[in-house]
């Protein structure tokens, strides 16, 4: 038997995170990087455990994140709606 479990959701049976909307995803080893309107979303698979990543600098919020892709070194290159390109170091 499938079945479907909800992440982010608003659905009774939502298993992590609040409701976002969720613009594009990133597989990355253990994690899945998620864009999403209100920022970055890191979700390690293995455990479920999630961290939300809502600012760039102390008080400068992300918003809106209209795609995001890694480059060879690991950076997270997030093309955002206010701030233009950003690179995020994960490590």
């Amino acid at each position: 038997t499938k079945k479907l479990d909800y992440f982010f959701s608003n659905h009774p049976q939502n298993k992590a995170g609040k409701p976002l909307e969720i613009i594009k995803i990133l597989p990355e080893k253990n994690f899945l990087w998620l864009a999403t309107n209100a920022g970055l979303v890191a979700m390690n698979v293995s455990n479920n455990e999630i961290k939300v990543i809502k600012n760039f600098e102390k008080n400068k919020p992300i918003d809106l994140i209209f795609d995001l892709d890694s480059d060879k070194k690991g950076n997270l290159w997030l093309a955002t709606e206010k701030h233009g390109l950003l690179r995020y170091s994960v490590d």
